[in-house]
C-alpha cells in the first residue's frame, strides 16, 4: 500500500488534469519529493492552469514548474525561495504570488511576460528588480515589507494602475513616476517620507507631476512622522488631486465632506 500522502497527492494530481487546479499547499513537499517529475507529464502540462505550492519548504522553484507553459495563475507563498529563474516559458500566466520568501532584488530572474498581477511582499527587495523591465500588462503590484529605497525602473510599468510599497525606505517619489498615466492607487504606509526631496533639494517629495497630471486618486502616507497633512496640502498639483478625488466621489455616490485624514492617512 502506498503512504497516507501518497494516496493524496495521487488523487490531486489526478483531480488537476480534470479542474484545472493543482493545490498543494502545506504539503510538507521538499525539492527531493517525488512528485515534482510528475509535474512534467503531458496531462498535467497540458491542462493545469492554476498551481498552488504555497507553504512548502521548498527553498527554490522545482525545475519542472517552470515548463508549465499553460499555467495561468502561479502561488508559491512562504516557500522560503532564495532564488527564481526565468519565466519566459510561462507565457499565458497573468498572476503570479512570491510573497513571503527570502528573494533579493537580483535573485529574480525573467518573469512571465503577460502578468498582470505581482505579489512580491515580505522578501528582501532593496530596490526594482531588473525583471520588471518586460512587464507591460502590469497592473496590480505588491511591494511592502521589503527593504525598497528606490523606484528606479518604476516608470517602465507603463499599465500600472496600483501599487503597494508600505514598510520600505522610501523618502521620495521619483520625477519619472509621472509617466505612470494610468496609476490609481500608491500606498506609501510606514516609509521615510519628508515634506522635500533629498535627491531634488528644494523640490516636494511627491512631484506635482504625478499630482497633476495623473490618474492618481488615493495615496497612503500613514506612519511617515516626517510629513505632515498641512505638507501635502501645501504642494503644487494637491488641488488637481483633490479635484480627482471630488469626481470619483460623486461618480460612486458617496456623499458627505472629504476627509484630508482619509486621503492620506495623516492626523
Amino acid at each position: 500500500n502506498l503512504p497516507k500522502k501518497d494516496v493524496i497527492l495521487r488523487k490531486k494530481l489526478d483531480s488537476a488534469v480534470k479542474t484545472g487546479v493543482l493545490n498543494l499547499v502545506d504539503m510538507k513537499l521538499k525539492p527531493t519529493s517525488a512528485i515534482w517529475p510528475q509535474l512534467g507529464h503531458e496531462s498535467i502540462v497540458a491542462k493545469v492552469k492554476t498551481l498552488d505550492l504555497s507553504g512548502n519548504p521548498l527553498k527554490s522553484v522545482p525545475v519542472e514548474v517552470y515548463g508549465m507553459a499553460n499555467l495561468k495563475s502561479l502561488f508559491i507563498s512562504g516557500c522560503g525561495c532564495q532564488y527564481v529563474n526565468d519565466m519566459e516559458m510561462l507565457e499565458h500566466a497573468t498572476k503570479l504570488k512570491l510573497d513571503h520568501n527570502d528573494l533579493e532584488s537580483e535573485k529574480i530572474g525573467t518573469l512571465p511576460p503577460a502578468l498582470v498581477s505581482l505579489n512580491l511582499s515580505f522578501n528582501h527587495l532593496s530596490s526594482l528588480p531588473a525583471a520588471f523591465s518586460g512587464l507591460i500588462f502590469l497592473v496590480s503590484l505588491e511591494l511592502n515589507n521589503n527593504r525598497i529605497d528606490s523606484l528606479i525602473g518604476i516608470e517602465l510599468l507603463v499599465s500600472l494602475e496600483e501599487v503597494n510599497l508600505d514598510d520600505n525606505l522610501l523618502t521620495e517619489l521619483p520625477e519619472s513616476i509621472c509617466a505612470l498615466s494610468k496609476l490609481k492607487k500608491i500606498s506609501l504606509a510606514r516609509n521615510r517620507f519628508a515634506k522635500h526631496s533629498v535627491n531634488r533639494p528644494g523640490e516636494q517629495s511627491i512631484p506635482a507631476g504625478l499630482l497633476q497630471n495623473s490618474a492618481l486618486d488615493h495615496i497612503e502616507l500613514a506612519g511617515n512622522t516626517g510629513i505632515t497633512k498641512a505638507d501635502i496640502m501645501s504642494f503644487v498639483g494637491i488641488d488637481k488631486f483633490l479635484e480627482r478625488r471630488q469626481a470619483l466621489k460623486e461618480k460612486n455616490f458617496s456623499g458627505g465632506a472629504l476627509s484630508e485624514t482619509g486621503l492620506f492617512g495623516l492626523d
